[in-house]
């Protein structure tokens, strides 16, 4: 027996839906670190909501709205894979690609894997003296910048020519959204890691890493209202059909006896 659900998605209503969202908590995550790191109230209320809106705090409500963002992102570009292999468009690998990279940007916000990564760039010539890695300027106090930032370089020269087959609106959309986004995950993260390590923690890092994570959220916003435009095709809407399928259990019946 087959069954067809289908999933409408108004796409104009989306993204705006999902700015007022990142906007609550980014006034959230102000809100609690003015009360809590400056005014000193030192409640238990005070410190736990602090941990629930935080911007820079992990495993609590942002991280898990930029994680789900993420993932609608890499959901999004395997259904425009799966529509692109079913028309032969030959452009398929490099939407399957870009899912793939989004399936990882959405580990990696959850798991904290850039994080890691910076752990095991600072152990690197530890037993054997000071060397380069370890003498670094302090705006690399977070080293993973430095791999991440080749890999960057890598995938934009190997998305150019994609990126600049697409139609005009959808290619501005997709470079302000990357642009948003690693303007916020790298640059400023450049400016957070000086202020961090020459001052400490203070005003001008929690005004950095509350803007980094915003531009973060907008990009991948944006980039999700691109991806529902191409996917809805001058449409008011983007209709997704799923597809059940289920044997049904037949009985024979013989005489009186049921087989």
């Amino acid at each position: 027996m087959k069954k067809t659900y289908s999933l409408v998605l108004p796409y104009k209503k989306i993204a705006p839906v999902l700015l007022v969202c990142t906007c609550i908590l980014v006034l959230a995550s102000v809100f609690c670190s003015y009360y809590y790191n400056y005014l000193g109230v030192n409640s238990v209320y005070a410190a736990f909501f602090t941990k629930l809106f935080d911007l820079n705090t992990e495993g609590n409500i942002p991280t898990l709205f930029s994680t789900l963002l993420l993932l609608g992102a890499a959901l999004l570009l395997g259904l425009k894979h799966i529509k692109a292999a079913t028309y032969g468009d030959s452009n398929k690998r490099y939407w399957l690609f870009l899912s793939l990279v989004f399936v990882f940007l959405a580990l990696d916000e959850s798991l904290q894997i850039h994080e890691k990564v910076t752990n095991i760039i600072n152990l690197i010539g530890k037993s054997g003296g000071v060397t380069m890695i370890t003498e670094r300027p302090p705006y690399l106090r977070y080293a993973w910048v430095l791999p991440y930032m080749v890999i960057l370089v890598f995938l934009t020269i190997f998305l150019y020519r994609f990126v600049f087959q697409l139609d005009t609106k959808t290619r501005f959309l997709f470079i302000l959204g990357g642009s948003i986004f690693v303007f916020g995950a790298i640059g400023l993260e450049l400016f957070e890691a000086y202020f961090d390590a020459t001052l400490g923690k203070n005003f001008y890092t929690v005004i950095l890493y509350t803007i980094e994570e915003a531009c973060e959220m907008i990009g991948v916003i944006i980039f999700l209202h691109a991806l529902l435009a191409l996917l809805a095709e001058s449409k008011e809407t983007v209709e997704v059909d799923f597809v059940t399928h289920f044997k049904e259990d037949v009985k024979h019946v013989r005489g009186d006896h049921v087989v």
